[in-house]
């Protein structure tokens, strides 16, 4: 197995035949390449992931059958996984699905990685059969205009700045949990907070979504509306 020399994420998602270089010469080998993308590599873990697999450790005591246990299990793979969903469709079978901390979903090497440590013996009860898997995509797109007051008008510009930051804040945080509604009420805030007067959202509409999916953003169309009186 090939490591990369530089820890993070900088060694992730080289296409296959990419890497080429030989580090540490091995006799009778003269060339090299990677067979498939690179991936596994994380930046160290956000106190907020580290803080949360220490609430779920107690629950590492049990085999994983209590859901809690199975998410430690899973998060304890890796730590740059995000939001994970445990459900039990029917009675001896565990579906997981997780996303990662940028709300991207996982790959097959991730997916993988989880599906052999939760199934580990001594973590997995007997009795059941596990299956990993991504979550389900629901599509949705932003359209939205926002105006600003004219008393801020001296303050315009960095709204605006603000008010686009706002909206990237918002897609990463639809699309990190698994199981969460498209909520466009969440972007209205976001936008408010950022300084906006007030925004016109034409999309998305509010929509529920199941507990085995998560959303993802496909369009951006942001529009400043100009400045409205108080």
């Amino acid at each position: 197995m090939a490591e990369c020399t530089e820890a993070g994420t900088i060694g992730n998602d080289f296409a296959a035949g990419e890497l080429t270089t030989l580090v540490d010469p091995i006799g009778f080998i003269s060339k090299v390449e990677n067979t498939q993308k690179s991936t596994g590599g994380t930046e160290v873990e956000s106190d907020q992931n580290m803080a949360e697999r220490i609430y779920l450790a107690p629950s590492s005591y049990s085999t994983a059958g209590p859901d809690d246990a199975y998410e430690y299990w899973v998060k304890d793979s890796n730590p740059f996984i995000g939001d994970v969903k445990i459900t039990s469709p029917t009675p001896g079978l565990v579906d997981i699905r997780f996303v990662m901390t940028d709300g991207t979903v996982p790959d097959d090497t991730t997916i993988a990685a989880v599906t052999a440590a939760v199934n580990q013996r001594g973590k997995r009860p007997l009795t059941d059969q596990v299956q990993v898997k991504r979550p389900e995509i629901e599509e949705y797109e932003i359209d939205v205009t926002y105006y600003i007051n004219t008393s801020d008008s001296n303050a315009a510009t960095a709204i605006q700045a603000q008010a686009e930051t706002a909206v990237e804040d918002y897609k990463l945080w639809q699309a990190s949990k698994v199981g969460r509604d498209i909520n466009p009420d969440e972007l209205i805030a976001r936008l408010n907070d950022a300084g906006a007067k007030r925004a016109e959202v034409r999309a998305p509409a509010f929509r529920v979504i199941g507990e085995t999916a998560k959303a993802q953003c496909t369009g951006v169309n942001i529009i400043y509306g100009g400045l409205e009186n108080d």
